[in-house]
């Protein structure tokens, strides 16, 4: 190995948007059975629970 990086903070890597862009991209195909949620909820819920990756991902 040559190097290694890492990001802190996001400055390379923009988590909140890319973040933002696959949870719009994972309601999509589930909109039907997710009608009663608006989308934007859906996606700021999401984003809340991740907790900025903080959250244990079996809760």
């Amino acid at each position: 190995m040559k190097a290694l990086l890492f990001d802190l903070d996001g400055t390379l890597f923009d988590r909140e948007t890319s973040l933002q862009q696959f949870v719009a991209a994972q309601y999509d195909p589930f909109t039907p059975a997710l009608e009663s949620i608006a989308k934007q909820d859906y996606i700021s819920r999401f984003i809340e629970l991740d907790c900025r990756s903080h959250a244990w991902k079996d809760t």
